[in-house]
């Protein structure tokens, strides 16, 4: 992951060394919208249990904290399943 990171930044530096840093959301996004071999998710899916649109226009409406917790929970549950598998 940490190599990954470094790569990205590398190459934002290079082509942008004196604004890099307002790049940064879209490096951030980047990453935690890739999908992970070892979970078969994004860290977005993982974490929050789902993957932010990009553009605001396309999310869905929001939930009630019930159905966020029930998603949270089905997230941590996935990723863990396919953590300990991947760990085998």
């Amino acid at each position: 992951m940490n190599q990954e990171l470094g790569a990205m930044l590398r190459c934002v530096c290079s082509i942008h060394p004196s604004s890099w840093s307002t790049h940064l959301p879209w490096v951030e996004y980047a990453h935690n919208s890739h999908i992970s071999t070892a979970t078969g998710q994004s860290p977005f899916e993982a974490s929050p249990g789902f993957q932010p649109s990009l553009f605001p226009t396309q999310s869905a409406p929001g939930s009630s904290v019930p159905q966020f917790l029930r998603c949270a929970r089905r997230a941590w549950t996935t990723t863990r399943a396919a953590l300990d598998r991947t760990a085998q």
